[in-house]
């Protein structure tokens, strides 16, 4: 082969792995930014399927997730910029909002939550029966439980086992 042959050879490889470097690259890089964090209770333990609620004030925009028994949340894909709101909600608790949060590109920012005890309000509920409507069964068509008896069965069958 004639040096020049080999030249162009060289120069399109150099090239092309360039090429695929550059490729790999522009593909990793990363254009949205995340809100995580952890929600605990008072004494500091993590709370699970604490509902984590992030709004994007500019658009109105939510996006949401659930923290994992480690009381940990991350809310993923988020326009950078802000601000932002996240709320955390969950039954038997306070819901708490964080207002004003911004993210740059790429970036993770951390919200934690500390929720406290609330007490939950029911309604009062008033059950009324009828009494000729209440009677489901008569005395006359309820039987008597009766027991059986079990025949002991070895518990691992073996050559020879009769299951009879």
């Amino acid at each position: 082969m004639s040096k020049k042959l080999v030249r162009a050879i060289l120069s399109i490889g150099l090239v092309a792995i360039a090429a695929l470097v550059t490729a790999g690259t522009a593909w990793s890089q990363v254009v949205t930014s995340e809100i995580r964090g952890t929600v605990t209770d008072p004494e500091g333990n993590p709370l699970e399927g604490v509902q984590v609620i992030v709004t994007d004030t500019r658009t109105n925009k939510t996006s949401g997730t659930l923290t994992s028994g480690s009381g940990r949340y991350a809310v993923l894909h988020l326009n950078p910029g802000g601000p932002f709101t996240v709320q955390a909600q969950s039954i038997g608790y306070r819901t708490q909002i964080q207002t004003g949060i911004a993210v740059t590109l790429s970036q993770a920012r951390t919200v934690n939550f500390l929720l406290s005890v609330s007490a939950v309000e029911v309604e009062a509920l008033t059950v009324a029966v009828d009494a000729a409507e209440a009677a489901v069964f008569s005395p006359e068509q309820v039987s008597q439980p009766r027991s059986r008896r079990r025949r002991s069965r070895p518990s691992r069958p073996g050559v020879g086992t009769s299951w009879s």
